[in-house]
């Protein structure tokens, strides 16, 4: 049978959780520029920041595994932290770089998947802080047999429904769903803050309504500080922006 090749980072990265807020990047750092490790340049491959797990389903199909890792020089501060590289074929371990900090060489990753169901790419900050323990995965491509090709694994609810607003108010918090004010307008109040006054609870935050791009500059456009107020902590009336 054919063997064939995908790149690591043509795979769905997008929901992949990681130190920071922010999914890999692939081919670029966070601020856009080109993967660097020990001064060497890479066109090809996949940024990340620890700690940070890509578990990629193979379906026995798996062939072999190859890679260059190695801390990205891109934040001076990631001196300080020390990071490991680590792959494992259906919960073994079959690969480790040992610790790892900025400015080594990258080094390389050859592993056989031969049988195995699952791969599961790592990046651990060993010491120091995790966000300053950013590492890459460099022209890393994933040789298979057969179909489908290999894909990351997600929990089956990962597309679940968000929650829509109700429209009698809410009675009850609803976790990791869209949270919506009287008028059925999605709340901006990042970073809160809550304040009592009376009978009333007022909560200030960041309105983030405006774009937000992390390539090729990072940034997200803040248009103020709104403040909504409630009574039941539950649903929330826009009082508008007053910063």
């Amino acid at each position: 049978m054919k063997t064939k090749t995908i790149y690591l980072g043509d795979l769905d990265l997008a929901d992949i959780p990681m130190g920071w807020p922010i999914p890999p990047h692939v081919n670029r750092t966070v601020r856009g520029t080109l993967l660097c490790v020990g001064g060497r340049e890479f066109a090809r491959g996949v940024w990340m920041n620890a700690n940070c797990r890509i578990p990629v389903a193979l379906n026995g199909r798996g062939v072999r595994f190859r890679a260059m890792c190695g801390p990205d020089d891109l934040v001076p501060q990631s001196q300080s932290s020390c990071m490991e590289f680590l792959v494992e074929t259906d919960g073994r371990l079959r690969f480790r770089s040992g610790r790892m900090v900025q400015g080594d060489a990258a080094v390389a990753v050859d592993v056989d998947l031969a049988g195995a169901e699952t791969l599961t790419l790592i990046l651990d900050c060993v010491d120091g802080k995790d966000g300053n323990a950013q590492g890459d995965w460099l022209d890393a491509v994933i040789e298979f047999e057969g179909d489908p090709p290999p894909h990351v694994i997600y929990p089956a609810d990962r597309h679940e429904p968000d929650f829509d607003c109700p429209a009698k108010g809410y009675d009850a918090f609803h976790p990791a769903k869209s949270w919506y004010d009287t008028d059925g307008v999605k709340i901006q109040a990042h970073g809160g803050g809550l304040l009592k006054v009376g009978e009333r609870y007022y909560w200030y935050g960041e309105h983030k309504g405006g774009s937000t791009t992390w390539w090729p500059k990072a940034r997200v456009d803040i248009i103020g500080v709104g403040v909504y107020s409630s009574t039941d902590l539950y649903n929330w009336r826009n009082e508008g922006i007053v910063l």
